[in-house]
């Protein structure tokens, strides 16, 4: 295979930081020569970030209709496009809120708490109850997700981002968050990547393609296994 000296992908916000840690780990121990950039890109600009050549990969996350734009998009541009996973919107709140331990509210009932959210948060439109959305009674607005987890495990306050960025992060295996499935609209959402085709000629890049798979494999199990043993509890 040939060896490129870089790889450049772009994420979605809320699932950034995670994803960059992930990959800076694999690049380390196999990659040691090669640069590694990972950015956020918003999800419906995923695949025209990677048809303009500003990263080479691209993982974002949609609602199942929105997300076959996306593969329209790329295809057209002869750009892959693949699923790789199913996920949903969800809550985060703190330990001493009176919404912990349930696995799921309608977002109704969490109108009337002090919400925080990233900068450039997750698309809340297409299936997010906009007029919900805009009904929240106090907001404030931080530049990422990582500073949003902070301000909900340190204050009365509950966050909303899409649940692959929390599952079995330190917050959460931690107990200083707790998360819920979002209900009283169509919170389901697909995780996505597009990427050029011409990339897999590349040990590192092809590298990076097979550790971002494995990630969501490995989430995907995680959360499967809570359940799991959260039924077998109850």
């Amino acid at each position: 295979m040939t060896q490129y000296a870089s790889c450049n992908i772009g994420c979605y916000p809320a699932f950034c930081t995670r994803l960059g840690s992930y990959l800076t780990l694999e690049k380390e121990s196999r990659f040691r020569d090669t640069s590694l950039n990972v950015t956020p890109v918003l999800s419906r600009k995923s695949a025209a970030a990677v048809a303009a050549g500003k990263c080479e990969i691209a993982i974002g996350t949609l609602t199942k209709a929105e997300s076959e734009n996306i593969r329209y998009a790329a295809e057209l541009s002869g750009l892959t496009f693949e699923i790789l996973a199913s996920d949903y919107f969800c809550a985060i709140v703190n330990r001493n809120s009176r919404h912990w331990g349930k696995e799921s509210i309608p977002i109704q009932e969490i109108r009337e708490d002090a919400l925080v959210s990233m900068s450039y948060s997750p698309q809340f439109t297409g299936s997010f109850p906009v007029t919900n959305w805009k009904n929240f009674q106090q907001q404030s607005v931080l530049g990422d997700l990582e500073s949003v987890k902070q301000a909900v495990a340190a204050s009365n306050c509950v966050g909303i981002t899409p649940h692959f960025s929390v599952i079995d992060d330190l917050y959460t295996k931690s107990g200083l968050v707790w998360p819920l499935r979002l209900t009283g609209f169509d919170s389901s959402l697909q995780i996505f990547m597009v990427y050029q085709p011409e990339i897999t000629q590349s040990a590192f890049s092809a590298a990076m393609l097979e550790k971002i798979r494995a990630i969501h494999a490995q989430l995907s199990a995680a959360e499967t296994k809570r359940r799991s043993d959260a039924s077998t509890t109850s």
